[in-house]
């Protein structure tokens, strides 16, 4: 069984488009991609490859995956229900999966990468692959090292190389599939990438003070924005301005959590956003020596939206290191 003391924790799930499988990035151990079948959640394989935490990846169809690491490299994978590698390969494994028995008696298969590349300076925090586009132009990958890299995932090689202005903690990505764009998350920014020109076309603070933007979503030319001082936020795209709201209208909406004012925008209004709540922490010796009296907040890692656009799931955590602690809410 896996050690829970030092689990690194699931950085990124993705399910193929016909959702018969899904694909969870880190976990335990963290330098392996595991692929289990929907609905039943049996195991299916085990992606082996990359030397580090695998933060993010994506489906390009349903038996081919790409990945992002802190390795700082790209891979591609097929995975396919008649793949199967031995233990004879070349690649080493870990010792649990490679014993590991399934109930149904069918044996995981071990699966190395079709082709990987190293063409970051530094960790792959995020990708997003854009089905309506071109395959010359399709995937784009962000690093810490400042760059947004747009892929041909057909050859997996890198198409353009754009350099950001803003490049403290780069962390989140997220497509705009009707405009075919992309928002990069910073420390106290947003910035827009449009890979038909290369380039940034716009950029915007944040509301989260500095604690960073962990996660985004685009639809229907509405931004979410999930900060690390545990503020939800909703940006108009083609406005290029945050939705805010009146208190009295807010007050009659079941939200579970207050709204709250952030910092008033460049044109007199107030910017708003909701706050999470308090969620699990647990008071161990880390909490107590170094946290205790203080409020802890919920950065929130992770959005989405249910297929009516009318639901919004956000989870997250602590963000300060060695602090053990979790939030989910329905919105």
């Amino acid at each position: 069984m896996p050690d829970h003391n030092h689990c690194s924790g699931v950085h990124s799930i993705a399910i193929n488009p016909s959702r018969t499988l899904i694909a969870i990035g880190a976990g335990e151990p963290t330098e392996y991609i595991q692929v289990y079948r929907l609905p039943t959640f049996d195991p299916h394989a085990v992606l082996t490859g990359h030397m580090d935490m695998v933060f993010s990846v994506a489906w390009i169809d349903d038996h081919t995956l790409i990945s992002g690491s802190r390795d700082t490299s790209v891979k591609m994978w097929r995975v396919a229900p008649s793949d199967s590698i031995t233990s004879s390969s070349p690649t080493p494994f870990h010792p649990i999966i490679s014993t590991l028995p399934t109930l149904s008696g069918t044996p995981i298969s071990i699966i190395p990468p079709v082709l990987s590349r190293q063409s970051h300076r530094s960790k792959v925090r995020d990708l997003q692959f854009n089905p309506h586009a071109n395959r010359s132009a399709a995937a784009a990958t962000l690093s810490t090292d400042g760059t947004v890299k747009i892929w041909d995932v057909s050859t997996l090689t890198v198409a353009d190389s754009i350099p950001l202005f803003h490049t403290n903690e780069t962390v989140c990505l997220a497509l705009d599939a009707a405009a075919g764009t992309y928002a990069v998350g910073s420390q106290c920014h947003i910035s827009f990438v449009d890979p038909r020109v290369a380039a940034v076309v716009a950029s915007v603070d944040s509301v989260d003070e500095g604690w960073g933007v962990r996660s985004l979503s685009i639809d229907n030319g509405v931004m979410t924005v999930g900060g690390g001082l545990g503020r939800l936020s909703f940006f108009d795209v083609r406005a290029q301005r945050y939705i805010g709201w009146e208190h009295q209208d807010a007050d009659k909406r079941n939200f579970g959590n207050p709204l709250n004012h952030g910092t008033p925008a460049k044109d007199g209004s107030p910017i708003q956003y909701l706050a999470v709540g308090a969620g699990w922490l647990q008071h161990d010796q880390v909490y107590m020596n170094h946290f205790q009296g203080l409020e802890v907040r919920n950065a929130v890692y992770t959005l989405s939206y249910d297929r009516t656009g009318t639901r919004l799931f956000a989870a997250g955590g602590p963000l300060q290191l060695n602090l053990r602690g979790c939030y989910a809410g329905l919105w």
